[in-house]
């Protein structure tokens, strides 16, 4: 009986929180501030570094952003989409707006 409540368990699979390494909370408090950044739809968020020291929380990573290229007057809308990399710094205190600093990488 046992076993068959653990295998049930184990092909749950984690909580959500803990599939995003524990740190799921501040990943979503970031992401509508990186989409308003980067002018895309963010489609993946990855979390290379988390630091929380009190009250700051610091976020470092990667993201995925699809956009549209720019249209110039005159011209039809494009209809393909650009899948871009991003690097971010994510950092809040409390409830305060995160600070959002994007850069793109040189290659």
């Amino acid at each position: 009986m046992i076993t068959l409540l653990w295998t049930a368990v184990m092909a749950a699979g984690p909580p959500p929180a803990m599939a995003a390494g524990g740190h799921g909370d501040a990943v979503q408090r970031c992401r509508p501030a990186l989409a308003r950044k980067v002018k895309g739809d963010v489609e993946n968020v990855t979390v290379v570094k988390f630091r929380k020291t009190g009250r700051e929380t610091l976020l470092n990573g990667e993201i995925s952003v699809l956009e549209r290229p720019p249209v110039k007057a005159g011209e039809l809308t494009p209809h393909h989409i650009i899948n871009i990399r991003y690097f971010y710094e994510c950092r809040f205190t409390g409830r305060a707006a995160p600070r959002v600093r994007v850069s793109r990488p040189n290659n």
